[in-house]
């Protein structure tokens, strides 16, 4: 048993009220959601068990969390526009319909297999509801089987606290009738869940520590008590539900110490665009499927990551899955949501597959509200003029951008239904964002492994959450110089703001050890800090001794973390290892080429062709050779390019010179 001390004045503000397991305790008629008896109180809270807590009669709240299979898993809120004196109060106040229920959040914390119901709009969904067909559920929704048209009668309940017309009461699913399978509506049997009920106590004492972070993560947070568990790989602990590395743990099994992950906040992505680019959305996925569910998740998840050498078709399991009209889709976990930016669509190759898919859209929806797919473009858009879609990547702008956390293609029959090829690929690129603008993240020991222990240890929240602050966060704006050589010894200037480290009491370090207090990685080596000020720090590059690396800069700042790139074009915060063709040192035993020559640029070696060339013979490019932003001449009988770059301009910054 994990224990861990704070300050007494702390007090969490969410509170355990009830635990829903399996069987009928705590199904829709049991008197326990309205009288003001207490059911096995004295459950841990990590125990899988039926009990109701004293906190359920007395807290009050304006926010409700619902979180299945451990204290704080996949978790669904809501939020209510008026205060509840306690849970005994909402669950006795009857029937109260609120179609801002979160649907799709529901059944994907759930894990309802996708494809085994209907979706349909949700019938009396909210809290206390009693539906025409003896349907019922404390928090939730009335469906109907899959077999039946939306709307046109209720056969099952969905949520916490439920009553099913052919089952029995439970506690918390959904009862039969509902995800029977596609096309169906047999009496399979109920699924149950187990639930962990929370509320945030709107009368908790506010906390006498105060733990402040920047959005960048990387902020070092030591847990300190006792059973934490004897080294790193023991815990686990999190932040805002997203995991928080163990850094260390010591002998004493006495302190735990974890980096704080990012939080990609939507306030500070619209402040500062340029530091937060557009990307590839499927990485993040929770789920993928098709208009066949889960089962074809495979192939869903083939059509947005695979290289486009490969052709997705229906073909799965070992046969032909044709169908009239098919989709493919992924959802972001119901924590995250996605400003939707750009679609980009891979067709088949051959011209008769192309023909087919030229009336596929594009679609995406959330999953709360109406939860309805929006189409956002359409294959019709790239076709050129007497012809069909371009081979190739076609990509359409969405801007203004959409908010979204579900995303698909769907192709219509005449793909669908016929064998062979229907693209070789698709991505939705956007920028991803937490759904909670809040910042403020709850912090949770969630397992200890404990190598003596029969079994994992439970659960503990701490009291004082972490704090994300615009304030808090370092930028970093510009560096000068931008390149220097592999040799290193170049002294570097990052610019910025907020660049001081700070104490816990969040007031400036001065004199502080700087090889301690900032840390600086230009491309993954180490850059040594010399100096230091709000708006500035100063160091000196090491030797590039373990070749080239992707460009890359990190800049973490002692009581802050990790600064965020904010520069206006990413070239403006990174830092380029080459050497200049101009510098004797460049060459092998400091001789220069003349001309008649050959050049080797060696894997490894990266150069700058800052003046122009004798006149050569051969040149062989395994590293990278890159030209200077200048009028320049390039003469050689041959070039090539053996596993190597050979770079004029790019696209960020092209050559206009001669």
């Amino acid at each position: 048993t994990a224990s861990i001390l704070f300050n007494s004045a702390s007090q969490d503000a969410w509170v355990l009220a009830m635990k829903v397991a399996g069987g009928p305790t705590l199904g829709f008629s049991s008197p326990l959601w309205s009288n003001s008896e207490v059911w096995n109180a004295q459950s841990p809270t990590a125990e899988i068990a039926n009990a109701k807590y004293e906190a359920f009669n007395s807290v009050p709240f304006r926010r409700i969390k619902f979180c299945i299979s451990t204290p704080l898993g996949s978790c669904v809120e809501h939020e209510f526009d008026q205060e509840w004196s306690s849970g005994r109060a909402l669950f006795s106040a009857g029937e109260i319909q609120d179609t801002s229920v979160n649907y799709l959040g529901i059944l994907q914390t759930f894990a309802a297999p996708v494809g085994s119901y209907r979706e349909c709009p949700m019938m009396q969904p909210g809290f206390n509801i009693e539906c025409p067909g003896g349907n019922k559920a404390r928090f939730g929704f009335c469906a109907g089987c899959p077999s039946r048209t939306c709307g046109a009668e209720d056969d099952a309940a969905v949520g916490i606290g439920l009553a099913g017309e052919s089952s029995p009461e439970m506690g918390a699913g959904w009862t039969s009738l509902f995800a029977s399978g596609a096309g169906t509506c047999s009496p399979v049997t109920a699924t149950y869940r187990n639930v962990w009920i929370w509320v945030e106590n709107t009368s908790a004492a506010s906390t006498t520590q105060n733990l402040s972070a920047g959005f960048g993560g990387g902020l070092p947070l030591t847990l300190r008590g006792s059973n934490l568990g004897l080294e790193a790989g023991h815990m686990q602990v999190s932040v805002c539900g997203e995991p928080c590395p163990v850094l260390s743990a010591d002998a004493n099994a006495s302190s735990v110490v974890c980096e704080s992950p990012v939080r990609r906040n939507p306030s500070m992505a619209a402040a500062l665009p340029q530091a937060y680019p557009s990307a590839d959305l499927a990485p993040a996925a929770a789920q993928y499927y098709t208009d066949q569910g889960a089962g074809e998740s495979s192939i869903a998840q083939l059509a947005f990551t695979s290289q486009v050498d490969q052709g997705i078709t229906l073909y799965h399991n070992g046969q032909w899955k044709v169908r009239a009209g098919c989709w493919f889709a992924f959802e972001l976990p119901s924590h995250k949501r996605a400003l939707l930016t750009s679609v980009a669509f891979f067709p088949p190759t051959k011209p008769n597959r192309r023909e087919k898919v030229r009336t596929s859209v594009f679609e995406v929806r959330n999953l709360t509200g109406t939860s309805q797919w929006l189409t956002v473009a359409s294959l019709s858009d790239a076709i050129e003029t007497g012809a069909s879609i371009a081979q190739g990547w076609n990509t359409f702008t969405i801007s203004p951008s959409v908010s979204a956390q579900a995303f698909r293609i769907r192709l219509l029959p005449d793909a669908c239904e016929s064998a062979g090829e229907l693209m070789r690929g698709v991505r939705f690129h956007g920028v991803l964002v937490d759904v909670d603008s809040s910042g403020i993240c709850p912090i949770e020991l969630r397992r200890v492994f404990h190598p003596l222990a029969a079994a994992p240890g439970g659960f503990l929240r701490v009291p004082v959450p972490l704090v994300h602050i615009a304030n808090r966060t370092p930028l970093v704006t510009f560096l000068t110089p931008r390149q220097g050589t592999a040799r290193g010894g170049v002294q570097v200037t990052i610019s910025g703001e907020g660049l001081q480290p700070l104490n816990p009491d969040g007031l400036p370090t001065l004199g502080a050890d700087l090889a301690t207090s900032v840390q600086v990685y230009l491309n993954s080596y180490a850059c040594q800090v010399t100096d230091v000020n709000d708006t500035a720090i100063t160091c000196v590059t090491s030797e590039r001794d373990q070749g080239i690396t992707p460009a890359s800069t990190s800049v973490r700042i002692e009581g802050r973390g990790y600064a965020i790139m904010a520069g206006e074009t990413s070239l403006a915060t990174t830092f380029q290892y080459i050497d200049r063709w101009s510098d004797v040192y460049s060459w092998l035993d400091s001789e220069p080429p003349t001309d008649g020559d050959s050049v080797i640029v060696p894997e490894g070696q990266s150069i700058l062709l800052d003046k122009s060339s004798p006149r050569l013979f051969f040149v062989l490019v395994s590293g990278l050779l890159q030209f200077d932003n200048r009028d320049l001449e390039f003469q050689a009988t041959y070039i090539w390019i053996a596993g190597g770059h050979f770079s004029i301009g790019s696209e960020e910054v092209p050559f206009l010179h001669r």
